[in-house]
């Protein structure tokens, strides 16, 4: 346990020799491998070298002593023979001697006798000659060489290179542990070292250990260099973009929270994810506070509005490109009309912008409700008239269940009331007709003025003929009430009626108005202040 808390705390760079160790361990192992073959080899060769010379040296002690024994096998001499064997036994390395007579029978010897002519295992055996007739042999002298002391002088012969190998091994290993470790370990150790406390940031290089600048260890330190200039740059260049994105992201903020306009992140499902200032005080939020976690969905907030919001989240999903809509919105402060342009962020966020068009949208309504009212009686005018009857027409082509009944109303003796009272009890008139006409009908009927006294009714659905009938009685019997004139007068007038219902066959809504205009002038020629309907 403490040599592994030892080992966790050796500080970066601390000299080891592992690297020397493996590398001279290695290379030892294949100069011992190598050194082994050629020590046997060169063992076996200076053994039977020894032998040779060994063998050499005995047939040299037999040359010594061969006149001699000459002499005595020929004079069959055993003392002179038993002087040469004695002779030669004096030699360390013979073991034994026998001198025998051509016959096979000892004459001299140190080893009892061998039957016949059967040569001793080792053994030099060497015919004697006669001293006068060299061509005759006499008998012969057989040498029994020592082996064991052959052997051990063989020994003794190669221990010297036993020894010189081994030394050879040990300077070898030696000399390689230290040039390995001053010309590899060491610089590399300097290195690392070095590499611990340079300042990259700084630009600061390691220099080249001496000695090695035109190697692979100052090959090496050039490349290390030259990262730390790669890296010096990247880092400055990170840091450039760094502040560079830091002030971007400053300079958005500081648009994103000071823009006019109400903008938003969110993920799909809703859940808020930042919101900006304008964005906090048009829904009444608390700023200050963490949206995902207090004020759930962007859904939630937007009441009445938040399935068109969904909906247009959900299309900016699918199709992956920026969608707008325009969304009525009810707020603490009243109702605002918002065009609401969502983009894709990523796939877990979209980012939206609102832009406030409610005094556009008021404008716009207030222009569409001026060119669709009469300025005098505040009712519906002829482009009101036939954009409800076109609608109408266009609906019931969709609808097999819906029918349209058209009233054409002129009203009678307009013209004298107008000329008797002026035209100021003229309008007065035409605004109290308009408001008793209001009070007969229902909120989805359609009241217009055409144009002078002439008006125009539009009743959705309502095409019995009793309940038409009743109808035009009902607005006959109103408008026969005296009208109140601003000079204190009373005036009179009454109203023709036309009546016509919705024919299937008819595609246009002019025929209709026309079929129906035609009642009415019909109901004039009738005596004036009645109805009459429209034939098929």
């Amino acid at each position: 346990m403490n040599n592994n808390n030892e080992k966790k705390a050796r500080a970066p760079g601390v000299p080891q020799m592992r690297l020397t160790l493996r590398s001279a361990a290695l290379i030892l192992a294949v100069l011992v491998g190598l050194g082994l073959v050629f020590l046997c080899v060169g063992i076996l060769l200076l053994a039977e070298n020894e032998r040779d010379r060994q063998s050499s040296a005995i047939q040299g002690l037999i040359n010594t002593v061969e006149r001699t024994a000459e002499v005595a096998m020929f004079l069959q001499d055993s003392q002179l023979a038993a002087e040469v064997v004695a002779g030669l036994e004096q030699n360390s390395s013979v073991l034994a001697v026998i001198m025998r007579d051509d016959q096979g029978q000892v004459i001299a010897g140190s080893a009892p006798a061998v039957p016949g002519q059967v040569k001793a295992a080792g053994a030099v055996l060497r015919a004697i000659n006669s001293p006068f007739t060299p061509e005759e042999t006499i008998g012969s002298v057989e040498l029994t060489p020592d082996l064991g002391q052959l052997e051990l002088q063989v020994i003794n012969r190669i221990r010297p290179a036993i020894l010189f190998f081994l030394i050879f091994l040990v300077v070898t290993g030696a000399t390689l542990l230290v040039v390995l470790y001053r010309q590899v370990t060491r610089p590399i150790q300097t290195i690392s070292r070095r590499l611990h406390r340079v300042d990259v940031t700084g630009g600061e290089h390691i220099a080249i250990p001496r000695h090695h600048e035109s190697n692979e260890i100052g090959t090496l330190v050039g490349d290390v260099n030259r990262i730390i200039d790669r890296m010096v740059a990247l880092v400055a260049t990170e840091r450039d973009l760094r502040l560079q994105r830091e002030r971007e992201e400053a300079r958005f903020r500081a648009i994103f929270d000071n823009a006019g306009s109400p903008i938003f992140l969110a993920h799909p499902n809703g859940a808020l994810k930042s919101f900006n200032l304008a964005f906090a005080r048009t829904l009444a939020l608390d700023s200050t506070a963490e949206a995902s976690g207090q004020f759930g969905s962007l859904y939630r907030l937007l009441g009445d509005s938040g399935e068109a919001m969904r909906e247009l989240v959900d299309a900016v999903i699918s199709s992956g490109r920026t969608q707008s809509a325009e969304l009525e919105v009810d707020l603490p402060t009243g109702k605002r009309w918002y065009q609401v342009l969502v983009n894709p962020v990523s796939d877990d966020e979209v980012q939206g912008i609102a832009n406030d068009i409610t005094e556009h949208k008021l404008a716009q309504e207030d222009a569409e409700k001026n060119a669709t009212t009469d300025s005098l009686t505040g009712i519906g005018n002829r482009l009101a008239f036939d954009r409800r009857l076109a609608a109408m027409f266009e609906s019931g082509r969709r609808r097999t269940d819906s029918d349209i009944a058209l009233m054409m109303l002129d009203l009678d003796h307009f013209k004298e009331l107008n000329d008797t009272h002026g035209h100021q009890a003229g309008d007065q008139a035409l605004i109290q007709v308009a408001e008793r006409l209001q009070r007969l009908l229902r909120s989805s009927d359609c009241l217009a003025r055409l144009g002078g006294d002439e008006f125009a009714i539009i009743l959705d659905g309502s095409t019995d003929d009793r309940a038409l009938e009743a109808i035009a009685d009902k607005i006959i019997a109103s408008l026969n009430h005296p009208l109140r004139l601003a000079d204190g007068a009373r005036g009179k007038v009454g109203v023709s009626i036309g009546i016509a219902v919705h024919n299937r066959d008819e595609e246009e809504a002019a025929a209709l108005v026309k079929r129906a205009d035609a009642a009415m002038y019909e109901a004039k020629a009738a005596g004036r202040n009645t109805w009459r309907r429209a034939t098929s």
